[in-house]
């Protein structure tokens, strides 16, 4: 009844403090931190690479037209005979004014975790959450140094709540490594004592309603699920709905299950390039890779 489910919740959220604290008076980032970036270590390196090639070909030398000095513009000519001193051209790196085809809004990335009891209960037998610990820790890596160009937002989602853990806001990256991993942790003990239930439509669709509302040269969304939607009785064409529900954001479903056929079963319903499946949680971390290249690169 109501209240046996009140004081199962009440237990739940009592071991959950108990064990932040616990998270916060234990952490040892110089090992536990270092074994979760080394797992990914090949991704971070791949996407930073692309990162930084795609902040390089911004700032390419461009010719540099109405200048004082340089080589003549044959198309000044004109100008020049009638006393203009601006007839030149030179190369450089575009201005303010020269740039008109150049990101003047940071990209927007917002991650939708799963930290819902399941990713715990899987986690001995395919070690999902493991994988998308790592996962976060190859977001933090990667972006790290790129924060005037990409803004990322993080929130977790459970039979708690859509936004049952707002893990990382915009503009608030975690520095540290300490920082860093105590968002990891922080997921992890959640995912361990959070109530039953699934929100994942309305995670999605608060997600995108919030990025579309800011200013972005590109938005993207990026929602993680167990797959289990069939249990919870959710429609699976309502979260396409809300998935291409705004045309300024482009938002995927990062699939985790070891049901394939449950998994494939969602990925065909969902609009064509829309859905990922990760059976193999050891790839989840190069799923979110090869997204991030081909959405915002």
């Amino acid at each position: 009844d109501k209240e046996v489910e009140q004081k199962a919740k009440k237990m739940a959220d009592e071991a959950y403090a108990k064990r932040l604290k616990e998270i916060k008076m234990s952490l040892d980032e110089d090992t536990e931190y270092s074994k979760l970036r080394a797992a990914v270590a090949t991704q971070i390196q791949e996407l930073r690479v692309a990162l930084e090639g795609h902040e390089a070909r911004e700032k390419e030398r461009v010719w540099l037209k109405q200048q004082t000095h340089g080589e003549l513009d044959d198309g000044r000519l004109v100008d020049g005979i009638t006393g203009s001193s601006t007839i030149y051209r030179r190369r450089g790196e575009p201005d303010d004014h020269t740039a008109a085809g150049l990101q003047r809004e940071p990209k927007r990335i917002c991650f939708v975790m799963d930290i819902s009891g399941s990713m715990y209960t899987f986690n001995r037998i395919d070690r999902r959450l493991k994988r998308m610990m790592e996962t976060v820790a190859f977001i933090f890596e990667s972006f790290a140094g790129f924060e005037e160009k990409f803004e990322i937002r993080m929130v977790g989602h459970s039979g708690t709540g859509p936004e049952a853990e707002r893990l990382v806001e915009w503009g608030s990256p975690p520095g540290t490594e300490r920082e860093r991993l105590m968002v990891i942790r922080k997921m992890e003990a959640h995912c361990q004592f959070c109530y039953p239930g699934d929100h994942t439509l309305e995670g999605t669709r608060r997600a995108i309603a919030d990025i579309a509302t800011l200013p972005a040269d590109e938005r993207l969304v990026l929602v993680v699920s167990d797959a289990d939607l069939q249990r919870y009785g959710i429609d699976v064409k309502e979260w396409n709905t809300i998935l291409t529900s705004q045309a300024s954001v482009r938002a995927h479903a990062v699939l985790i299950s070891n049901n394939e056929d449950e998994a494939e079963r969602i990925k065909k319903i969902l609009a064509p390039g829309r859905a990922h499946v990760c059976v193999d949680t050891a790839n989840l971390a190069v799923t979110f890779k090869q997204i991030l290249q081909d959405s915002v690169l």
